[in-house]
C-alpha cells in the first residue's frame, strides 16, 4: 500500500510543472470538458476540447504539445465554419480522468488556481499566463502616464483568484460583474460575466517579467507588456 501510495506521489509531483501549471490556466479559463453517454455502448465518454480563432492558434498548438507530452495522448485538430472559423483540439480523458481530478484541474466556477499552483512563485506565474492567454486582455491607457491593465474574463467573482493575484503580485485587484450585449441575426443575447483586473506597475514588474511573460505565446499579449516593463523598471 505504502509502495503505491509513494509511486502516485512521485507521479503527482512529476506533474508540478511550469508547462503543466500553463495547461490548467488555459484550460480553466478557455477550455471545455464534456460528458457525453454512448448509447450502443451503454458507457460515458469524456473530452477536453479546446477551440479558438485564428488570433490564438499559437495557444491551442502549446496546449496540445504539454497535452501529448505529459498525458501521452493524441487527440485530434480540426476546423469548423459555423458564422466564422474557429479550430478546435479535442481528447478523450477517460484514462486520466483520475490524474487529472487529483491534480485538481477541474472546477466548478468561478476560476480557481489548484493548491499546488499556489505553492510556488513560478507556478502561480505559469498558471497566470495560461488565465492571460485564454480569456485575457492586456490595455494601456493613458498616453502620457501609459498605465497597462491586464483583464482576465470569467462567468463569475472568482475571490480565490483575486487574493491569490494580490498575494503573489503585491498589487490590488479587484473583480466586477458585467453585462454584455451581443446580437446575431437580428436578435438579441444578453449575458452576464466578471472581469478581474489589476494594473501592471513596480510593484509587481519583477514578478511579471520573471515568472508570466515567459510562458505568454500571443504575442500581441505579450508586446503590450513588454513596453510598459522599461517605464515601469528601466533596464530589465
Amino acid at each position: 500500500m505504502n509502495s503505491t501510495k509513494n509511486q502516485k506521489t512521485i507521479l503527482l509531483n512529476s506533474l508540478h510543472t511550469e508547462e503543466i501549471a500553463y495547461w490548467v490556466g488555459v484550460f480553466q479559463s478557455d477550455g471545455y470538458f464534456k460528458k457525453q453517454y454512448v448509447k450502443s455502448k451503454k458507457r460515458m465518454r469524456y473530452f477536453i476540447s479546446l477551440s479558438v480563432s485564428d488570433k490564438s492558434l499559437l495557444m491551442l498548438e502549446k496546449f496540445r504539445r504539454i497535452s501529448q507530452k505529459y498525458f501521452k495522448i493524441k487527440g485530434s485538430v480540426y476546423q469548423t465554419y459555423f458564422n466564422h472559423k474557429l479550430n478546435h483540439f479535442r481528447f478523450g480523458c477517460q484514462q486520466i480522468l483520475r490524474l487529472l481530478n487529483e491534480l485538481d484541474v477541474f472546477y466548478k466556477n468561478p476560476v480557481s488556481p489548484p493548491a499546488w499552483v499556489l505553492q510556488e512563485e513560478y507556478l502561480f506565474g505559469a498558471y497566470l499566463a495560461g488565465l492571460i492567454d485564454g480569456d485575457g486582455d492586456v490595455r494601456i491607457s493613458r498616453k502620457k502616464y501609459p498605465q497597462c491593465k491586464v483583464r482576465i474574463h470569467g462567468s463569475k467573482e472568482p475571490k480565490r483568484l483575486v487574493a491569490e493575484i494580490e498575494r503573489h503580485l503585491k498589487c490590488g485587484a479587484h473583480s466586477t460583474i458585467r453585462i454584455r450585449v451581443n446580437k446575431l441575426k437580428g436578435r438579441v443575447f444578453k449575458s452576464r460575466g466578471s472581469v478581474t483586473e489589476f494594473a501592471i506597475s513596480k510593484k509587481n514588474i519583477l514578478f511579471i517579467n520573471k515568472y508570466v511573460v515567459p510562458h505568454l505565446t500571443l504575442e500581441y499579449k505579450k508586446d503590450k507588456i513588454m513596453k510598459i516593463k522599461k517605464r515601469a523598471v528601466p533596464g530589465i
